[in-house]
């Protein structure tokens, strides 16, 4: 059980009780900090993590959706705040009364939960600072990863988080140099260094192949994500050509996936959700529309065979699509039921894309008042409830049933 002090937690059990008041994905993700937060390996849709999936998306989607659902209840998010020192925790750690497993418990309530993203860095700082020796790999993957965003000394926790892998695990080997060269690649611009990361994945999964240590579809699953990553390396260095080869590649090694692998069923997935969502981008870039549209729809069958949870996901990149292609009327129709599954989700960047595709659907479609409406929206409903109610409430009258249940 996570330890005391943390008012993020204490938060998380207030909720809890108001199941109903609050939006399900609120209190299932209520009932995680609460109780025991889940591990980088084991996380439900509800309840992503922002931290670590294989690349740091440092989102401000949990805090704001968060904040904007407790103000619904009369409740406010700064009161808990206020109260949160992560010196407090840094002392308890150097004096011994938090593990490191205490610690990543906080990272999670703290960026998964509650969107706390400068105080997960300070907290990161001071322990890196700190006095005393780090060994557990998730602490350090978290620790890594925070700073990231930020990069002060996000490298030197990289080095050491590798160092600490060593050779026994092979598999937490590659993704962890994974994370690292997204940092290179992504945010620190330095692409020559993070091909050189990957270049050392490839030559740790040969090996680990070849000693037996992986199966041959853990191979296949790890050189595939590897790829993926060199694509968008390619990409960003603007060889395009070159990246579509290679994504493509990434795509069809990792497609028909069978087998147990030690990357775990879940992750292989999410895998080639991420693969397959690069490969439409270098699409539209390359103004294959038809091709792009056929990768989204066949990207909505992976979503079918997985978990609807990332339903509005495939939806907002199918109607990005579509307005692409000037059918305004489809983008609207895919777009708003997108933005539906969003709101309920909590996705908060994928509903802000979304609410800017139908803007400017809207607006091609002589839609001035609709366009207007979420304009407005955009600025005083920041979690989308508002335009989410709308949205349902016009496509009853026009229907007669609710449009989130089309999907």
């Amino acid at each position: 059980m996570i330890t005391e002090n943390n008012p993020f937690v204490d938060l998380a059990r207030k909720l809890v009780v108001k199941k109903g008041e609050i939006p399900h994905t609120l209190w299932l993700r209520a009932n995680v900090a609460a109780l025991y937060p889940e591990s980088i390996k084991s996380r439900s849709y509800s309840s992503p993590n922002y931290i670590s999936d294989l690349g740091l998306r440092s989102r401000e989607d949990p805090q704001v959706f968060l904040r904007e659902s407790m103000r619904k209840i009369g409740m406010d998010l700064s009161d808990y705040e206020n109260r949160y020192s992560s010196q407090f925790f840094i002392n308890q750690f150097e004096n011994l009364v938090q593990s490191e497993h205490q610690m990543v418990q906080h990272f999670d309530v703290l960026v998964n939960f509650a969107g706390e993203w400068k105080q997960a860095q300070e907290l990161s700082l001071g322990l890196w600072n700190g006095k005393i020796q780090l060994h557990n790999l998730a602490l350090l993957t978290y620790m890594a990863d925070t700073l990231s965003a930020s990069d002060v000394h996000s490298g030197e926790v990289y080095d050491y988080l590798l160092e600490e892998i060593g050779n026994d695990s092979p598999v937490e080997a590659v993704l962890s140099r994974i994370r690292k060269a997204a940092w290179q690649i992504k945010r620190v611009n330095r692409v020559h260094e993070g091909m050189e990361t990957l270049a050392e994945n490839f030559r740790i999964i040969r090996n680990a192949q070849s000693g037996f240590l992986i199966s041959d579809t853990d191979a296949m699953v790890l050189s595939s994500v590897t790829d993926n990553l060199k694509g968008l390396a390619l990409w960003k260095n603007k060889k395009f050509d070159a990246a579509k080869k290679i994504i493509d590649s990434a795509y069809k090694r990792i497609y028909n996936l069978d087998g147990q692998v030690a990357t775990g069923r879940d992750e292989a997935q999410r895998i080639l959700q991420q693969i397959t969502i690069n490969r439409i981008q270098i699409q539209l870039i390359r103004k294959e529309l038809d091709e792009a549209e056929n990768s989204a729809m066949k990207y909505m069958e992976i979503i079918r065979s997985m978990h609807l949870g990332y339903k509005s996901e495939a939806l907002s990149v199918l109607s990005y699509i579509q307005y692409v292609k000037g059918d305004y009327k489809r983008a609207i129709k895919v777009a708003e039921e997108a933005l539906m599954y969003a709101v309920e989700e909590g996705a908060i960047t994928q509903m802000r894309t979304l609410r800017d595709i139908l803007i400017a659907s809207y607006d091609q479609e002589g839609h001035e008042d609709k366009a207007k409406k979420m304009m407005e929206d955009m600025a005083g409903d920041l979690a989308g409830f508002r335009t989410a109610e709308r949205i349902s409430a016009t496509a009853r009258v026009e229907s007669g049933k609710d449009i989130a249940h089309e999907f």
